[in-house]
């Protein structure tokens, strides 16, 4: 506990102590107690309860730290898993997730494939394809995934950004490269009890005349669009993309949304037959219709979302033991 906590923590009975700057947290209340004899003869067990700041990423820090350190973790009394649907379930980021995971509370998912192992190979045909109707889904609540805004610079990626927020996080501004760095910020699409997380992120424009720490943010982008879960990407009417871009786009899946922006400019290039799909037009005045038409856009391509008692295959070891049966 005190190399968690720092080597001056007090960890004595009785003791309630806030730690500052331990570890990996900024700030640790730590409680001290005995339960008692755990059994005849035997010493005192001192129970250690620390409260952390923070959300579901600092819990997952914490395990993963404990896990590394050889700790292992007790659900009433028996050793788990660093995966078990309790802990999924507690770690949920959203209201949706949470629904999801607490249907597989209790081991529910395995016990239903083995139920499907036993059905006649038509009838667990046809269940497979309805759980498979989900994986999108499972894909998405599992964790926190990442909305990438691309395309060349002073494309109009930062101002969308700070009007998603409702806020001036990041700094818009003529001038090519004023975006260094990967910008993120959570968001949430959807209404209700229909919401999930997502991590919205603001990208340095892709050039092909960056030099020097430009071309290292441009770096960056061009590695944030291989895991991002999608990637809007954002054109100036008025500035012609180039192939560059172009082949960025074609070698992302055809579900990302396509923005030209700055509609109320002067076009100078021919939109309808350079970008590969339809895409969405944004003026200054209708920046509020823009980011709806956006969440509608990403919403529609994921379909209704899975109803109460839904199980819902939420990790890529899952959905390969779907498909194998």
């Amino acid at each position: 506990m005190r190399r968690l906590l720092g080597a001056n923590t007090a960890l004595e009975v009785g003791k309630v102590v806030l730690n500052r700057n331990s570890f990996a947290f900024d700030e640790c209340l730590c409680w001290c107690r005995s339960t008692g004899d755990m059994q005849e003869g035997a010493d005192p067990r001192t129970v250690v309860e620390i409260h952390l700041h923070g959300g579901f990423g600092v819990a997952a820090a914490l395990r993963t730290w404990l896990h590394k350190q050889g700790w292992t973790e007790e659900c009433e009394g028996q050793a788990v898993s660093a995966d078990l649907s309790q802990q999924t379930f507690l770690q949920a980021t959203s209201p949706l997730a949470a629904r999801i995971f607490a249907a597989r509370l209790g081991g529910s998912w395995d016990r239903h494939l083995q139920k499907l192992r036993a059905l006649a190979p038509a009838q667990r045909q046809g269940e497979k394809e309805r759980l498979r109707a989900w994986n999108d889904w499972g894909k998405v609540l599992a964790g926190v995934p990442k909305l990438l805004l691309a395309g060349p610079p002073n494309a109009g990626k930062s101002t969308l950004f700070n009007a998603w927020l409702q806020e001036r996080r990041v700094t818009a501004n003529e001038a090519a490269g004023t975006t260094r760095d990967l910008v993120t910020a959570p968001l949430r699409l959807g209404q209700g009890a229909e919401a999930f997380v997502v991590t919205l992120t603001d990208s340095a424009g892709v050039w092909e005349q960056a030099k020097g720490i430009d071309q290292a943010a441009v770096a960056m982008t061009k590695a944030a669009l291989a895991s991002a879960w999608r990637v809007i990407w954002v054109f100036d009417a008025a500035e012609a993309p180039s192939a560059q871009i172009l082949a960025a786009v074609a070698d992302r899946p055809a579900h990302d949304p396509l923005v030209l922006n700055r509609c109320d400019r002067a076009a100078t290039w021919p939109a309808e037959k350079v970008l590969p799909r339809p895409f969405l037009r944004a003026e200054p005045s209708s920046q509020a219709s823009l980011l709806a038409a956006l969440e509608r856009q990403l919403l529609g391509q994921l379909g209704p979302a899975p109803p109460i008692n839904q199980l819902v295959a939420t990790s890529q070891a899952e959905r390969d033991a779907l498909e194998a049966l």
